[in-house]
């Protein structure tokens, strides 16, 4: 973020929970609203909770798919109509 403002870009950093398509969709109008499109999504959320199967909690298990999986989901679906629009968006899987 510092570089790119440093360069005359315009970047922020903002916390947001991937798990959450109301969180991702909150995140996504006020992009729009502060900086007037999206051009770039990168899906690069992840995390382990590396353990064998039997001390694995169900919980550890739900929250990897849920950043992992789910939240990539939320992150194409909430920018994908406004980044179509765009006609020069780009989606870059992680």
């Amino acid at each position: 973020k510092d570089s790119i403002n440093a360069q005359g870009g315009l970047a922020e950093a903002i916390v947001s929970d991937v798990s959450s398509m109301s969180s991702l969709t909150e995140l996504t109008v006020n992009t729009i609203d502060k900086f007037g499109r999206i051009d770039i999504l990168v899906n690069n959320a992840g995390i382990t909770h590396d353990n064998i199967i039997m001390r694995m909690k169900e919980e550890d298990w739900d929250s990897v798919l849920n950043v992992n999986l789910k939240g990539c989901f939320n992150g194409i679906k909430s920018v994908a109509r406004s980044m179509i629009n765009n006609k020069e968006a780009v989606l870059v899987p992680k």
